[in-house]
Parts: C-alpha cells; structure tokens; sequence
C-alpha cells in the first residue's frame, strides 16, 4: 500500500474506560452513545451485568487494557462514601501527617520556574496571595489562613519526590499540546546542549567536549538531548546523560517514544552528522516512514562511494531553530549551570524548565496570540497585566 492510501486512513480511536457515579446514570447512557457513535470503544460498567466479585475483576480488567481512563466528576461523586472516606496523606519521615500534597508542591515549582524566583520568594509570594495559594491546593489552617511551605520545605519535598512528577506533567502538557492543535510534530529536530556542573563534586556529571564556539575545550557536566517540533520551536521530548556519552545512541530511543507516547507521525526528522549511521537511517525510513536530513559523514565507512549525501544546504539550514531554542531556553531560564547538584536535581530542573515552555505556549495559544507561543517575557507580562 502506498504512502499517500496509507496517510488518508483514519486513526485507529483509542479505547475508553468510563468511570461514573450510579446516580449520574442516566445522563451518562446519552453520553457514552454518542461516543459510540463517534467510534469510539468504551467500557461502561452500567451495561455489565455482573456483580460481585465478578463484576471487580472485569473492571480491573478492563482498566489495564483501555487506552484511557476518563472519570466523570459531579456531586454525586464526591458525595460518594468510598470517596469522603478516602485515607488522609502519607506520614512523614518523623510519623506526623503531611500537610502539603505532591500536587499542590509541583504547581508551586512550576510557578517559581516561570517567573524565575527563588524558593523564599515563592513562599513571600504565595503569602501575600492568597488566591493563588488556594488555586495550588494549599490547605487552611485553624485560623482560617493558608499555610504556606517553607523554603526549606519545598527543596526538601521536591528532592524527595525527584523528576517522575515533573516528567508526568511535561509528558500531559505535550498531549495537551497536540490535542489542542498547537503542534503537529511533522518536522523534528534532534541535537544535544550542555549544561555545566554546579559543582566540581558533583558524582553525577562527568567531563566531556565543549561544543565548537565554547572557549574551553572540556566541559564537567551534562549533555541534554532534545526531540524538538520545528513547527513550533519547542521541545518533545528529552534525555539526560553525562557530558562524556556521544550523542548517536540518544537518537533512536527519542524518536521511538514520542511516536508511542503522543502517537505522531513525523515526516522529516533533521540531524547532524554526529548522529550518522546507516542502521538509523534505514529504521527512521523503513519504520518511521520519514525522511531522514542529516550530512553525509563517511567516516568508518569501508565503502565511500555510493552513498549520496541524504541532505542539501537550504535542508539543513533548516536545523538552526534548535540551535536558536537551546540559545534562548538556556539563558533565560538560567539552565546553562543550574544551582542544582547530582542527576535527579537537574533532571527535575530541565523537565520542569521544558513543562514551562509548554504552560506558556499553550497560554498564548488559547489567549489567541500563537505568535507568542515562543516569547516567555511577553506572556507573562501579559498575564501579569491581567492580573492586576
């Protein structure tokens, strides 16, 4: 089958898990046909005629084979005794329970990532704002104010937690991204940047080439590797590794995630030569069905003739808007030597920079201004002007 009868099939529609309250029945029933009709292939435990023991082991059944899992949220719902009942937090380390929920302590580094604060002045911040404090899920005290987190709170909780919550957030930010329309992720670019060590004793980072225009020729750091949608000049995915690993191995694993994670089909995926190699090449054709641009490095080729260059300057030229993101990223964000020591610190650090970059894109797109999806500093001034 062609290329061309291949795109114009229709996409297989994901399977639905539907989650609901027995009293919201009947307004659910017109809901779920619809969605049927639509194509849709959901599972709705009120047409199950099983109970018991049965009817618990069909749906956690059920529930590891769907592709999505949607909860229908109403007052009878939350009114239900499985939910009111639900266990408080976990204790903490000392046995007393957890005043601050990992979700509420997430948003709080989002928002300092985003205005670039520290953690006292988020904790000022946050005081002399109480609605935003209580938009964060912080809870009210006995006398009726918010608490707040310290800042040693929040750096103790967030390296506690480490860069999985961070990492799920960026992943649902991207989603939303693509379900939005912001981003189609048809043309993708793949280059690394480095990022210095904050401290010489750091046990995580290792020594590695500076890149060409850098005035030392050996670095102590990190590499970040990046999956970057050309469309839109932000980024899909990334990787972190030692500034001394080579960039070639990170290729593949990036293309093969977000096409099983967001579920794209690129077609032009945009390299330099130090990702060359045959093998990957033929599976980004052969698998991807894309188009493979990167220039002709021959090098550990036994054979140089014959194999054409897979690019032309006006082509590659192309791949400079990475170039131009890692430029304006890494300086405003101040992601060049983050303050943070050890892997999981600034891989938390990156991803929450990177979850950032989506917030703002996604606000400029939905305020109807997509051509400040990429601007950090008009964005939040003007969110700041409609704050006040």
């Amino acid at each position: 089958m062609s290329k061309a009868k291949q795109a114009r099939q229709p996409k297989p529609r994901p399977s639905l898990f539907l989650s609901h309250s027995r009293a919201d029945a009947a307004w659910c029933g017109p809901f779920v046909e619809a969605l049927q009709q639509k194509g849709y292939d959901v599972w709705y435990p009120e047409g199950e005629q099983q109970d018991g023991e049965s009817w618990l082991e069909a749906s956690q059944e059920q529930i590891c084979a769907r592709d999505v899992f949607i909860v229908i949220w109403s007052p009878h719902a939350s009114a239900a005794p499985h939910i009111q009942d639900a266990p408080p937090l976990p204790a903490g380390p000392g046995g007393a329970p957890r005043t601050y929920r990992e979700e509420s302590l997430l948003l709080i580094a989002l928002l300092r990532t985003l205005w670039r604060l520290s953690y006292q002045e988020v904790h000022d911040w946050l005081c002399a704002w109480p609605a935003l404090a209580l938009a964060c899920g912080l809870p009210v005290g006995p006398d009726g104010r918010v608490r707040v987190p310290s800042k040693s709170q929040q750096s103790k909780r967030l390296r506690a937690s480490g860069a999985p919550p961070s990492e799920t957030l960026f992943v649902l930010l991207v989603r939303a991204a693509l379900w939005t329309g912001l981003t189609r992720a048809r043309d993708l670019i793949i280059d690394s940047a480095p990022i210095l060590a904050w401290r010489r004793a750091d046990p995580d980072a290792a020594l590695g080439h500076a890149p060409a225009h850098h005035p030392r020729s050996l670095l102590l750091g990190y590499r970040v590797h990046t999956l970057l949608c050309r469309g839109t000049g932000l980024p899909l995915l990334f990787l972190l590794s030692p500034a001394n690993v080579h960039d070639a191995p990170f290729a593949r694993p990036l293309l093969a995630w977000t096409v099983r994670l967001f579920l794209v089909r690129p077609r032009v995926v945009r390299l330099d030569a130090g990702y060359w190699g045959l093998k990957l090449i033929a599976w980004i054709h052969m698998v991807l069905g894309a188009r493979a641009v990167l220039p002709w490095n021959p090098k550990r080729q036994k054979k140089r003739d014959g194999l054409p260059p897979t690019w032309t300057a006006e082509e590659l030229g192309k791949r400079s808007s990475i170039e131009r993101f890692f430029g304006r990223t890494f300086i405003f964000f101040r992601l060049q030597r983050p303050p943070v020591s050890g892997w999981s610190a600034v891989a938390t650090r990156v991803t929450l920079t990177y979850a950032a970059l989506w917030v703002i894109a996604l606000a400029a797109w939905q305020a109807g201004r997509p051509e400040l999806i990429r601007s950090p500093r008009l964005v939040l001034a003007h969110v700041w002007e409609g704050i006040e």
